[in-house]
């Protein structure tokens, strides 16, 4: 058994110190991070021993991504499917839809030409987390005199489903009973498909290079705590990185560390299947294949959010913290366009909003009060800007069977990279 503990020398690739201890990665707990409450650790330890449960009954150890699936979407007891508040200032994390209905707006303006397209087509967003997103789309499309046949919202936890019900009821009682919870995209969907921020919480996968191996991380049990374990990859991520390494020209470099979403790719696969006509809106922080598996990101795009901390560590306060990564969209396009798909357009999300109308935010604006002038500035900001949310997020926008290709603006498309 071998323990790799990583050095970091300037900014090139770890060095691995190999020697032979238990084949074990020691998890240090972040400095400066906030303690949970006593409700919120009592959470967490019931998340754990279920874990280890899982572990115990499993020859002692889980693959990584079977490990991040029960810590988010067990049910009562991980973060996703608990009743912990996730979003805004109270919760781990902001997200662009919580922040503020512009996205939403900006989105439904994409939406609307589909609509106008198809007249009696549907809406499907998946991960509606509080229905801050619908509500705002909905709301747009009812100011453009267009309503979709249904708008169906999915979602795995049953805390945020109620939410969104009573969110949506309070705030647009007319369009209520065209609202619809499902588990899945109907087989021969037409329409458009809308994902906010969900493929970064899917289930992954991680690897390490060491020596020329392959190696997987897994999650197991030391002295009563998580600690990650590493063994020879499975076939499927060997496979895969072998794939990687022969589009991107070149192999891995010895320690690199990263992860691959296989969920991801399966569920945009799903999709791309089932969508008979329409159009697939997906809004991530991502970036593509050579960006993603390059020398200078060999640390992984992995990181975890607790009460608006940020931080690497996925194997503490399970339960009760965000783990996720970025998307790697070169992935999620090369599989869509196999079902059929065509890339309309892969852009930022600061690109996006612009050419979707973003001036029409400014309507009236001297008029406003300082406050709400100061407000909408500040949001505009934090969607669009490079340090905010600007350049970090993208837009991958495809469409299926679409005679036209004129349906999505394309200035600042960066597809060529993907």
């Amino acid at each position: 058994m071998i323990a790799y503990y990583p050095i970091i020398l300037n900014n090139d690739c770890f060095i691995n110190n190999i020697t032979k201890i238990n084949m074990i990665f020691e998890v240090s707990r972040p400095k400066n991070l906030p303690v949970p409450n006593h409700d919120e650790k009592n959470i967490s330890d019931l998340a754990l021993n279920e874990i280890k449960q899982k572990i115990k009954s499993n020859d002692g150890k889980i693959s990584f991504s079977k490990f991040m699936h029960h810590a988010l979407y067990a049910p009562d007891l991980g973060y996703y499917s608990g009743k912990s508040e996730k979003f805004g200032k109270s919760g781990d994390f902001i997200t662009a839809a919580e922040e503020s209905g512009i996205l939403g707006r900006i989105i439904a303006k994409q939406c609307s030409i589909i609509l106008n397209e198809m007249p009696d087509a549907s809406i499907i967003e998946y991960g509606p987390g509080s229905g801050a997103l619908a509500v705002s789309i909905l709301k747009q499309l009812l100011q453009m005199n267009l309503k979709p046949r249904a708008y169906y919202l999915v979602d795995v936890s049953e805390d945020l489903i109620e939410r969104q019900k009573n969110r949506i009821l309070t705030e647009l009682p007319e369009i209520y009973d065209s609202v619809v919870w499902i588990s899945e995209i109907p087989e021969g969907f037409s329409g458009i498909v809308i994902g906010n921020e969900v493929i970064d919480s899917m289930p992954f996968e991680r690897f390490l290079i060491s020596d020329k191996r392959i190696l997987q991380f897994f999650v197991a049990i030391e002295e009563e705590e998580l600690v990650y374990e590493l063994e020879s990859a499975n076939f499927e991520i060997k496979k895969y990185v072998k794939q990687i390494e022969s589009k991107i020209g070149k192999y891995l470099c010895d320690g690199f560390i990263s992860e691959i979403s296989f969920k991801g790719r399966d569920w945009i696969n799903e999709i791309s299947l089932k969508l008979n006509q329409g159009m697939v809106i997906l809004l991530d922080y991502g970036t593509s294949r050579s960006e993603y598996y390059s020398d200078d990101n060999n640390k992984g795009w992995m990181h975890c959010h607790f009460k608006h901390h940020k931080h690497f560590e996925p194997l503490i306060y399970p339960g009760i913290q965000d783990i996720t990564t970025w998307v790697d969209f070169s992935l999620i396009s090369e599989t869509a366009k196999a079902n059929g798909m065509m890339i309309d357009a892969y852009l930022t999300q600061a690109q996006f909003i612009i050419n979707n109308g973003i001036e029409d935010e400014f309507l009236g604006f001297e008029s406003m009060d300082i406050k709400k002038q100061m407000e909408l500035t500040r949001q505009i900001k934090l969607l669009t800007l490079p340090d905010k949310m600007g350049s970090n997020f993208k837009c991958l926008v495809m469409t299926k069977n679409f005679l036209r290709r004129d349906l999505v603006n394309q200035t600042g498309d960066k597809s060529y990279v993907l």
